[in-house]
């Protein structure tokens, strides 16, 4: 069985109603349903990239979203202080510098 192609051009869906419009997408949603069942191997597959890519781009914006852009959780940050310890030779000296 020959593998079957439709081509709609953009301009053409911009000119179909709601409804023509709802029934092409169903037509193509059935068609690659029946596509995959013919062949499960690929559609498990693709299920599974797919859902992988979409579990990793959540965890990434996740991770992105907590260290970079939320605010760090303290009330007056002009108040941080860092304190550092250096070593020169024997002596130990303790500054603390406003951020």
């Amino acid at each position: 069985m020959p593998a079957r192609f439709s081509i709609r051009l953009i301009s053409d869906t911009k000119k179909m109603d709601g409804q023509l419009q709802g029934r092409a997408m169903l037509k193509d949603i059935i068609y690659a349903i029946r596509a995959l069942r013919h062949k499960p191997g690929f559609a498990v597959t693709a299920i599974l990239s797919i859902a992988l890519a979409i579990g990793a781009n959540s965890a990434i914006f996740s991770l992105q979203e907590a260290l970079l852009l939320r605010p760090l959780p303290i009330e007056k940050p002009s108040n941080v202080v860092s304190i550092t310890s250096r070593t020169c030779g024997s002596s130990t000296s303790s500054s603390a510098e406003r951020a």
